[in-house]
């Protein structure tokens, strides 16, 4: 048996010196497989015929490791029944010089494990697995042991330590130096100099033994006096409040040479430079490329690994190697377009190999190849701040919650700035690294008094701390912190709208639809050569009609005068089929969107070269600011039924101060206050307006546009025509008459019973039909529809001038400019309200049945896969740092349909897993069938000081959280061999941070891991919270499948689901009348499924 820890065996005098030689260049290093099930094989023969007592493996000693790995040979194994000799054997077995064991379970192989120094003992006190009374490492920490045991004692030379520069005093609310998320594993020294030096700072901190902090030469600001650096981490690292400083000049680490020819773990690591935000608009501009590119005609490894992205890229001469979302390649000479983000973001194991690291949904991990002009990039610029500042959940210090929906993507620095501004606030606050507030006065972000607990960073173009849990990181919204270019007054701008087909709302409210298929004057100067177009192209994919509507899918702005650049948006032609150009820059997946400057294409991050236009690509969202003429434009990108095209608000500012408004003409409108005369000529003439409402969406708007703002003549046109085979002419169609097909089709629609949400809503119909329900749904929930507004016409007295005759129309018209009252209308959209945090216990979040899902907003959603998922995760939990909380589900698939077979929930380090009565089979009893940190019906009292309650007769387990959230509680209950778990009285608190399929806690959205893009279709939600490597493996067993293997999903999940429950032997009414019982209707619509699925009335008692 090995000795204990701490017990070294002395070397035996006839001991031959030990040499210890590095083979890592002349050998292929083995891949251990989890299971180990070959070895232990081996294992069991060698010991069946053993007849000599085993040696005493000989102890090494405690040593640090991170994430970057102390030993990472590849050689790791985690196995619930590990001990000492199991691992030695291991790593022996595999031909490596030494074996470590890390948190009772892990092993790891190298020939090195001096990387991250040396550890105090007393870290590594955590009992084996497989044999409590030994001690098998610790939270970061190795107990290493020579696979040969006859090696002489430390063998190894430990590297120096780092030499401090300075002792000097932080303070929360002026922060010296900015911290580094580096990972969730201890902060080393060396590690801290290493990642500052590569971020271009001179200087690198360490408080409080467990932060590092970089910085330069200001790192002294507040002083020395009271610094008191006594805290040690393998070297001194500061202490509270008090930083430890190094000079990252002593830093060994080298930056990269040329790439080697077969991967090396230690190679990567010293090159690995950062994590990176990403968006559409890549930070790095070649790419995406997948494994068939970078390893052409190469089937193994089946996916992206580090070494064929480097050298793909190092191939083309580019600097640096980035890889996204596990299986994406790319490749450029600049990464920061975005910023940074935390390195905890870009832990996805790559599909190639899983033990590197490619990224995470739009987060880059970023390589240096070794080729082209590297040199290592500054630091990010950062935002002054106003302190950290306490926050209550119960009693918000800022009032104003600002979503991701309404900041247009993640939570940046500045994006919440730019964004209180534009409401009018004077402070901005971001909390928890994600969520941003707004506010007026110091009185009110101050009444909880100071905080320490801003710890948390969020990326972005300009740095900065984003709070921490109840904590407010306070930023002033001034002339030096708002990016005047992209944010606008909160007062006296005028806005114009046009969105979906398009639907117009001028600058003073009137409401109109324009179907014209052609490059029209939106808006126009009288007096200089100022003008916007806009190219309007048909729905092209809407077949059963024969006339279509339209939507924009181009913009042009030419300045006033010659010297002002002429700005270009656009969407590659809608059926072009060339290659994509190299400047475009894609945008939701598959819109290809250009900017020309002068007729000359441009990348969206690169320089204009004029200070008289700017450009910003954010996410979906395309910023267009031109300073001269007051006009910002924000486009939103949209894309349904496969047409991508251009929402846009037209923004002029401070136009209550602008003499310019009754110079404006065209399809917007002049922004003069007076709704009656929108419609107009270039002579600024007022047009007639229609009498009725169908006016404003079919003939008489149509002729109003093509009539008046259609441009007919190619010299008059702004636009520019890169391809060949798209001109001028193929855009315009100002001849085409009006067709009243059009005006048939959509009368028709309008009683089809799929179009009743939009309760009559001629505009909400039309961009159903033509581009589906999300864009009905769409036009429903548009601000500017929620805010306007249908025109009540009132005919007034012959106007002095009267207008041009229109052509015959069907519809009744005046020869005056009739007078307009207008009225608010109510929404015709669903009303549903997003600030209601109360959890019930009758309307839990949760899961049960075929599964069906239950978002925290008490929305059921069904998912038919087979695979384990989360359904949620709370970092932190009950304000415990490093203290998370996991519940993994494990679906089974039957036939056409599937349910839950077992649940995992982790609180800390313990682990309660439950299984149906089909655990009855597998074990052979029918007794209660859970496990307790993988141990069959285990000592089961509590989970990290949660106590635990078992039910037997009602086959339920409770976990109360009274103790942190009075009132609260996860119930786990198993009826046959289906499973539910329910998060009873959840709030905000506790449950606020929550991510996974029970969907986003205050808007109910079911979002992706990027905690951005919402997921509608189920089917893609399930797969995209399968379990990952990186969520940690909870269940006592694997089941197929397991990433990156993904979930099965049933062939044909409707058209066989729905003739199954066809030929049910079991009536609807019959299971109806079971399920009556039930109070929620919902749940009494999931109940009626599962009895006709299942064929089983008892079906009910799973509600």
């Amino acid at each position: 048996h090995p000795h204990h820890i701490g017990e070294v065996a002395a070397p035996s005098e006839a001991q031959a010196p030990h040499r210890r030689e590095i083979q890592n260049d002349q050998r292929t290093v083995a891949k251990m497989t989890t299971s180990l099930l070959a070895f232990t094989s081996l294992l069991l023969i060698q010991t069946a015929n053993a007849v000599d007592i085993v040696p005493k493996p000989q102890y090494m000693g405690c040593f640090a490791d991170s994430d970057e790995r102390a030993m990472n040979a590849n050689g790791y194994s985690s196995d619930p029944k590990m001990t000492i000799q199991m691992c030695v054997d291991m790593c022996a077995h595999e031909g490596y010089a030494f074996a470590g064991l890390e948190v009772g379970s892990e092993c790891f192989c190298d020939d090195d494990y001096t990387r991250w120094g040396e550890w105090d003992q007393s870290r590594c006190r955590s009992g084996c697995k497989g044999d409590t009374a030994e001690e098998c490492g610790g939270p970061w920490a190795l107990s290493v042991y020579a696979t040969d045991s006859d090696v002489e004692q430390n063998p190894l030379t430990l590297p120096p330590l780092a030499t401090p520069t300075d002792c000097v005093k932080d303070d929360t609310n002026n922060r010296a130096m900015t911290r580094l998320e580096l990972v969730r594993s201890p902060v080393i020294v060396e590690r801290c100099i290493d990642e500052c030096l590569k971020r271009g700072h001179d200087f690198a901190g360490l408080q409080n033994g467990s932060e590092c902090h970089c910085g330069d030469s200001s790192y002294d600001k507040n002083g020395r006096e009271g610094a008191t650096c006594n805290k040690d981490c393998v070297g001194e690292c500061g202490g509270v409040g008090s930083l430890t400083v190094y000079d990252t000049a002593q830093s060994d680490y080298q930056f990269p040479s040329a790439a080697p020819s077969t991967y090396h773990a230690t190679w990567a690591e010293e090159r690995k430079l950062a994590c990176v935000l990403d968006t559409w608009d890549r930070a790095m501009p070649v790419g995406p490329v997948n494994k068939r590119t970078v390893n052409p005609g190469v089937q193994s490894p089946p996916g992206m690994t580090v070494q064929a992205c480097i050298t793909y890229c190092e191939g083309l001469n580019y600097a640096y190697a980035g890889l996204e979302n596990r299986n994406e390649c790319f490749c450029g000479n600049e990464y920061r377009t975005h910023g940074f983000a935390p390195v905890t973001d870009c832990k996805h194991k790559c599909n190639g190999d899983q033990s590197q690291e490619c990224g995470g949904p739009w987060r880059v991990t970023v390589y240096a190849t070794g080729s082209g002009p590297f040199t290592p990039l500054p630091g990010q610029p950062s935002i002054p701040n106003l302190g950290c500042w306490a926050d209550n959940t119960n009693d918000r210090a800022m009032t104003t919650h600002v979503g991701t929906s309404e900041l247009r993507g993640p939570v940046y620095v500045q994006r919440c700035i730019n964004h209180c501004f534009t409401q009018g606030h004077n402070f901005a606050g971001l909390q928890s690294g994600r969520e941003c507030y707004c506010t007026d006065t110091e009185a009110e972000y101050q009444k909880h008094g100071n905080s320490t607990s801003c710890d948390r960073e969020c990326g972005g173009i300009a740095y900065g701390n984003c709070g921490g849990n109840e904590a407010l990181t306070v930023y002033s919204v001034d002339e030096h912190n708002v990016d005047t270019r992209f944010a606008r007054p909160a007062t006296g701008n005028c806005v114009a709208t046009a969105w979906g087909d398009p639907h117009i709302i001028t600058f003073d409210g009137l409401k109109y639809d324009v179907h014209v298929m052609s490059e029209m004057i939106f808006l126009k100067s009288r007096s200089t050569e100022f003008v916007v177009q806009a190219r309007l192209e048909s729905v092209y994919t809407l077949t059963s009609w024969k006339s279509k509507p339209a939507v924009t899918t181009g913009i042009v702005i030419k300045g006033a005068t010659a010297n002002l650049p002429t700005v270009q948006v656009s969407l590659l032609p809608q059926q072009f089929t060339g290659a994509k150009p190299a400047k475009a820059s894609t945008v939701r997946q598959v819109c290809d969107v250009e900017l020309f400057v002068d007729g000359t294409a441009f990348g969206f991050n690169e320089n204009l070269g004029t200070t008289e236009a700017h450009v910003l690509l954010s996410g979906s969202m395309i910023h267009v600011s031109y300073p001269s003429q007051n006009l910002q434009l924000d486009m939103k990108v949209v894309v349904w039924q496969n047409v991508c095209h251009f929402s846009i608000d037209y923004v002029l500012l401070d136009c209550a101060n602008n003499n310019n408004n009754n110079d404006y003409i065209g399809l917007l409108g002049s922004p003069d206050g007076d709704k009656t005369n929108d419609w107009m000529d270039e002579n600024k003439v007022t047009q007639n307006i229609p009498n009725g409402g169908g006016g404003f969406l079919f003939q008489p708007a149509y002729d109003y546009a093509i009539n008046n703002w259609c441009i007919g003549n190619p010299s008059e046109s702004h636009f520019t025509y890169p391809y060949s085979d798209w001109t001028f002419f193929d855009y315009t169609n100002c001849l085409e008459p009006f067709d009243p097909d059009f005006e048939q089709a959509l009368v028709a629609a309008e009683h089809d019973p799929n179009n009743a949400k939009c309760n009559g809503d001629l505009g909400c119909i039309l961009d159903t039909v033509a581009l589906g329900d999300e864009a009905g749904d769409a036009y429903l929930n548009e601000p500017a529809v929620l805010e306007t507004i249908t025109a009540e016409i009132i005919h007034s007295p012959p106007a002095p001038t009267p207008p041009p005759v229109a052509p015959p129309t069907p519809y009744p018209t005046t020869s005056a400019a009739p007078s307009i009252r207008f009225t608010s209308v109510p929404s015709t959209s669903p009303t549903q309200s997003f600030g209601d945090d109360s959890r019930t216990e009758s309307n839990p979040a949760g899961s049960n049945g075929d599964p069906h899902f239950r978002t925290w907003k008490g929305e059921h959603f069904e998912f038919h896969g087979q695979c384990d998922v989360v359904m949620a995760k709370v970092k932190n939990f009950a304000n415990q740092i490093g203290i998370d909380l996991d519940i993994h589900l494990r679906t089974k698939m039957v036939r056409f349909w599937s349910y839950i077979e077992a649940v995992a929930i982790r609180i800390g380090n313990d682990i309660l897993e439950v299984k149906g009565s089909a655990a009855a089979q597998e074990d052979g009893d029918e007794k209660l069938h859970y496990w307790s940190n993988y141990e069959h019906r285990g000592d089961l009292t509590d989970l990290a000081g949660f106590p635990v309650t078992i039910s037997p007769r009602r086959n339920k387990y409770t976990i109360d959280l009274e103790s942190a959230y009075p009132g609260q509680k996860i119930e786990i209950s198993t009826f046959k061999e289906f499973v539910s778990v329910k998060v009873v009285g959840a709030t905000e608190d506790s449950f606020g941070k929550s991510v996974g399929m029970t969907g986003d806690f205050d808007t109910g959205k079911t979002l992706a891991r990027d905690g951005v893009t919402e997921l509608n279709c189920f089917n893609e939600l399930g797969q995209e919270w399968q379990v990952l490597p990186s969520d940690g493996k909870l269940f006592h067993k694997m089941s197929r499948p397991q990433f990156p293997e993904h979930c099965f999903l049933p062939e044909d999940p409707r058209g066989e689901r729905a003739r199954r429950l066809a030929e049910s032997n079991i009536t609807e009414e019959a299971a109806e009348a079971a399920c009556a019982q039930l109070k929620d209707e919902l749940d009494r619509k999931d109940c009626v499924y599962d009895i006709l699925a299942t064929q089983d009335m008892d079906m009910v008692g799973a509600y």
